[in-house]
């Protein structure tokens, strides 16, 4: 997913009416400049002399006011849009993994994924590398807390063999007063799991 690409398709078509629309004409990637322009809090002086730097175009204050118009703002408002969905389709793509996230955390996601889009500088492997570092930490969780039971169950598993061992008294290879070699083996491989 290439963000300049995406910003571009935001940009609306407008038929130049005449000279006043010489900014509104400009190719996309040069409106996609000024938009970021824009984007940035520029004024309009400071607009009019990027244009007459950049394009070579000797841009007026209603040509700027005229463009913010008729291409920046709808073009804002498709932007917003389409980082939503960017957004909503990272949460939609979370959510396939059933008791991965909680709801809080793919919120969260959502909400992190649309400021990324939204940033001027966004990069989309940003959103991807977010996405993957997020599965990455539920995974190393998942795979702790299989360990945490993991060794609960061996401890069980000791407490069992120790209970059913007094119950059933010293075993036939018990040496008077000793534990029988099965039982230091459990009793030692018990260990080696902790």
């Amino acid at each position: 997913m290439n963000t300049r690409a995406l910003r571009k398709n935001c940009l609306p078509n407008v038929e130049p009416q005449g000279p006043e629309d010489e900014l509104c004409a400009l190719s996309d990637d040069q409106r996609l400049e000024l938009c970021d322009w824009m984007e940035t809090g520029k004024s309009g002086v400071e607009l009019m002399q990027l244009a007459r730097k950049q394009f070579k175009i000797e841009a007026d204050a209603a040509m700027v006011t005229r463009f913010r118009a008729q291409i920046f703002l709808p073009f804002q408002q498709g932007w917003r849009i389409c980082s939503a969905l960017i957004a909503e389709e990272f949460a939609r793509r979370a959510e396939e993994r059933p008791g991965l996230f909680e709801k809080a955390t793919l919120e969260a996601l959502q909400q992190k994924v649309f400021e990324i889009i939204l940033s001027r500088g966004a990069n989309a492997k940003d959103i991807d590398v977010l996405f993957s570092l997020l599965l990455k930490a539920k995974d190393q969780e998942q795979k702790h807390e299989l360990a945490q039971q993991e060794l609960e169950l061996e401890r069980q598993k000791l407490e069992l063999a120790a209970q059913k061992q007094k119950a059933d008294g010293p075993g036939p290879r018990a040496k008077p007063g000793g534990i029988s070699p099965e039982t230091l083996r459990q009793i030692e491989d018990g260990i080696r799991m902790m």
